[in-house]
């Protein structure tokens, strides 16, 4: 990737900046949606440079990423994100310096279950043993692990270890958790990303 655009959420008093990042990928999401080729593939993708799964957060910086400058310009997020100006600062295009860190995948996760059915199980536990949140989880993805076909409970547990955003679907009117989540990668792989601007194997470089 060599040109990108950093994006620097401004929370207030007022609005929160999980609040915030709603908003604002809600209408990112709008944008990709707008420039992808009818499959929902796009050629720009995203990086969270302050990314912290251990505190389930994205930090307050968004870096929009591609390999050719046309396809910022066409992105035009200026104009997605007008009427949020008081709560973002955006910067002009930029080349990607040369001090690159690392090579990562963002990565949508799913679940197959509700989120807060599965955090009420977890809630249970926890009150059931006398331990705290993190330890019932560890508990429930042992217990799970130990039988058949549990893979997928077992991942659903585990979405509880990365931060996410709050959506609304424009197909069927309901909200649910755009879980993320970051992957090192061992080399620069260049490809293609979805109307998030995630990727199971695309790459976007970290500096």
């Amino acid at each position: 990737m060599k040109f990108y655009i950093e994006m620097t959420l401004l929370p207030s008093a007022d609005i929160g900046i999980n609040f915030l990042w709603a908003k604002l990928y809600q209408q990112i999401h709008l944008a990709l949606v707008e420039m992808s080729d009818g499959k929902g593939v796009v050629p720009i993708g995203v990086s969270f440079s302050q990314y912290d799964a251990d505190k389930y957060w994205f930090g307050d910086k968004l870096r929009f990423f591609a390999e050719a400058k046309p396809d910022l310009e066409k992105l035009n997020i200026k104009k997605w994100l007008d009427r949020l100006f008081d709560y973002v600062h955006i910067t002009q295009i930029r080349e990607v310096p040369d001090n690159i860190k690392s090579h990562v995948i963002y990565k949508r996760r799913q679940s197959n279950r509700s989120f807060s059915k599965l955090k009420r199980t977890i809630k249970r536990k926890a009150e059931r043993e006398g331990v705290d949140m993190e330890e019932a989880g560890k508990r429930l993805i042992a217990n799970l692990a130990d039988g058949e076909g549990k893979k997928s409970a077992v991942d659903d547990v585990l979405l509880l270890k990365f931060p996410f955003i709050e959506m609304k679907s424009f197909s069927s009117d309901k909200y649910f958790k755009l879980f993320i989540a970051k992957e090192i990668a061992s080399r620069e792989v260049l490809g293609t990303f979805n109307c998030y601007g995630l990727s199971c194997n695309s790459t976007v470089p970290e500096f």
